[in-house]
């Protein structure tokens, strides 16, 4: 059972809007912004598939409204929330309506009884209609349901799932597809080393009523050894998905490419012993392992040699001696602001945040926040949703990047270089004479044949990884470029300095430096061909797999 709670109605106009729960020191709500017009679309759509509907939650009623208005009845609903149905009114809306069954009394197992019985005697499955909010208010009990209802017929299904994992040399990979930068170079050296994998496409799936079903079905026909995703694609804030690999003692894998302890920050069940949580930044990682995450894996980002190559054609008029690619990161800041909805004093003190963590060699902005400017920490505190706590650590990070980027493009500037990216630098870098603005180029077709046409390569590090490479680190060189890149740590260990990567430690040096090596031919060939080298020889997507595989055989095998 959940906590106590206290339920306040959220009226516009006379109109019930929202419910606002608060718990623990906590508000959470039933729809947020989205209101009833969130809850009807949400309904409707998992309304599309067969069966008849079971709500795991009353909601508003504005989504058991919905159902019975395009003739989805009989229904029935399951919620036994009294603050809630105190403050909508739900429970007594629908008290004497013959076409719906209210089940407010009993234990998970007896509420399932009845609902099979009354399947059984409409002839129709049953099809669960799960609001988020419940799932988080009491997982115990709505997400005990929902999983049973979403069992598959036919035996136990978790007891079939229970199947040995990695027993051969290559596991079997179930993907959780998305659109991210990376995810295709991931399938492509899962052909390359010939592991068997299944795509199960998030972007095809976006309706929640079919994700589960889709899901279990795909596990069931396809047996995997394991899950993978980027970017924790696919798993849900409410640990359902966690909860529900646990209970298939099915491993997964989430390769962040992006700040991991960040984002992670926001999951329920981000810790659970059936995930291996991969970061990029070994800073990063450290943070995670600190954190109580009980499998971190330091993945570095790499590349495809089969798109990043030296074969790429040249294109008229690209010959330069230095260039840039990479967004001004205004747009970023600018949506993070809007967004955030932030009070005044963050407003205020967001930028000079920014300042300070450029001159920290620490990467955890919320330390920062606490160490270097305790008011503003006190601020981010005192707002009442986790989102917009972290939104403003974001916020913080992307104005460094934005301010570190641009002291660097500054730097660069008396090469006249050829700039790619967004149309904000046009105006960030002014009248300055010479330079060029290539616009945003495509990852794919552009930037192999970029590379190879500058005999420079630019490259500045994101502010949000103090020590980690990026990934023009492995792009540049793998199209044979020469690469000027800023001192991390961590590309040292992966790269021998100046014999494979030339670093540039502060803005200052960035002309001089580039101007020596344009005039010395011979040895910036020397230092492309040999970490073209080094990157056919360890830094492929390929490479990073195996390892990948061989973490999770000796974690979960």
């Amino acid at each position: 059972m959940p906590g106590p709670y206290d339920a306040t109605p959220l009226f516009q106009n006379g109109r019930l809007t929202d419910v606002a729960v608060r718990q623990d020191g906590k508000t959470r709500h039933l729809w947020g912004r989205g209101g009833p017009e969130a809850e009807r679309s949400f309904v409707l759509k998992a309304l599309q598939a067969h069966g008849l509907p079971v709500f795991l939650g009353g909601g508003l009623g504005v989504g058991i409204e919905a159902a019975l208005a395009v003739g989805r009845a009989p229904l029935a609903v399951v919620d036994r929330e009294t603050p809630i149905l105190a403050a909508t009114g739900c429970r007594e809306r629908f008290a004497a309506d013959p076409r719906v069954l209210w089940l407010d009394q009993g234990e998970p197992s007896g509420i399932l009884e009845r609902l099979r019985a009354w399947s059984r005697d409409n002839g129709a499955p049953l099809l669960p209609v799960a609001p988020p909010f419940y799932q988080r208010l009491d997982r115990a009990f709505y997400g005990g349901l929902l999983q049973a209802l979403e069992r598959p017929a036919g035996g136990d299904f978790f007891a079939r799932m229970a199947y040995a994992k990695f027993r051969n040399a290559l596991p079997r990979v179930l993907v959780l597809g998305s659109r991210y930068f990376i995810m295709g170079e991931v399938l492509n050296a899962l052909t390359a080393l010939g592991a068997p994998f299944r795509l199960f496409d998030l972007h095809a799936r976006r309706e929640e009523a079919d994700y589960g079903r889709d899901l279990l079905t795909a596990i069931a026909e396809f047996r995997p050894d394991m899950l993978f995703t980027v970017n924790h694609f696919g798993f849900d804030r409410g640990g359902t998905l966690a909860n529900l690999l646990e209970r298939l003692r099915l491993p997964a894998a989430s390769w962040f490419v992006d700040n991991a302890a960040l984002n992670l920050a926001l999951f329920e069940q981000a810790r659970s012993p059936w995930t291996l949580i991969c970061a990029h930044d070994s800073d990063d990682a450290e943070r995670l392992e600190a954190q109580g995450f009980p499998h971190v894996l330091r993945l570095p980002l790499a590349t495809d040699p089969t798109i990043f190559h030296p074969g790429a054609p040249h294109r008229p008029g690209w010959d330069f001696d230095a260039s840039f690619v990479g967004d001004s990161k205004a747009v970023l800041v600018g949506e993070r602001l809007k967004t955030g909805r932030f009070p005044r004093p963050l407003l205020l003190g967001y930028r000079h945040a920014a300042e300070t963590f450029l001159e920290s060699p620490d990467g955890d902005v919320r330390r920062h926040l606490e160490i270097r400017h305790p008011d503003l920490a006190a601020q981010v505190d005192a707002l009442p949703e986790p989102d917009r706590r972290m939104w403003f650590e974001s916020l913080v990070l992307r104005e460094a990047g934005r301010l570190y980027r641009l002291r660097c493009l500054r730097g660069l500037l008396p090469l006249r270089p050829a700039v790619a990216g967004d149309r904000h630098w046009r105006r960030a870098l002014g009248d300055a004479p010479g330079w060029t603005w290539l616009g945003r180029l495509d990852y794919y077709e552009d930037l192999p044949a970029l590379y190879r046409a500058s005999r420079v390569n630019f490259n500045c590090t994101s502010a949000q990884m103090k020590g980690a490479p990026n990934q023009r680190i492995f792009d540049v060189p793998a199209c044979g470029g020469f690469l000027l890149t800023d001192m991390r740590e961590q590309v040292a260990a992966l790269f021998e300095p100046e014999r494979e990567v030339v670093f540039f430690r502060e803005p200052g040096e960035i002309a001089e430096l580039a101007r020596r090596w344009l005039a010395e031919e011979p040895a910036r060939l020397r230092v492309a061909r040999a970490a073209r080298a080094r990157i056919l020889a360890e830094h492929t997507y390929a490479h990073r797999l195996r390892t990948l595989f061989t973490a999770m055989r000796r974690i979960f095998a």
